[in-house]
């Protein structure tokens, strides 16, 4: 499988370590790329180069349609990050709401035994 380097859009083949796990080392910028997980591997392999398409002679362009659009390495990147900072927002809910509703328990008791 062929990839374009995310740096400087050369096009570089995508090895194998020992351990079966995905890397690449561009030879003109010299970055290295390993990729350690499942989502990583399908990522890559949605960047992979059609070998056949990338040929001058049979190339030809495709249309462009939303399904067939890749997504670059720094979209990846800024949509990564927006996870990472709304499954932190997730949490700071969790936890005001774990504390307001102990603060609602503990003022429900409080009215509980001074009606009693």
């Amino acid at each position: 499988m062929k990839i374009e380097c995310p740096l400087c859009q050369t096009e570089i083949s995508v090895l194998k370590t020992k351990a079966g796990k995905s890397y690449t080392n561009c030879h003109n910028c010299h970055m290295r790329l390993f990729v350690n997980s499942e989502l990583g591997e399908e990522l890559l392999e949605g960047m992979a180069i059609d070998e056949e398409a990338s040929n001058p002679e049979t190339k030809s362009d495709p249309p462009q349609t939303a399904s067939a659009r890749q997504s670059s390495p720094a979209e990846i990147q800024n949509l990564i990050a927006e996870i990472k900072k709304l499954k932190q927002d997730v949490k700071a809910l969790k936890a005001g709401a774990t504390s307001k509703s102990e603060r609602s328990q503990g003022a429900m008791a409080s009215w509980m035994g001074q009606k009693s």
